[in-house]
């Protein structure tokens, strides 16, 4: 197929896929965390 075929439809889904696992074990981590770790300022983020 071409560029905007199925077959891209199916790696849509894939890496849709992979994204909501990852973040689901990401906050699955976090729920054993103590709270004032999960909100600490860590300074990660761009400010404006």
């Amino acid at each position: 197929m071409n560029k905007y075929g199925l077959n891209n439809v199916f790696h849509i889904r894939e890496l849709y896929e992979y994204a909501s696992t990852v973040r689901r074990k990401f906050l699955d981590k976090l729920e054993f965390l103590p709270w004032e770790e999960v909100s600490k300022n860590r300074e990660a983020s761009h400010y404006v």
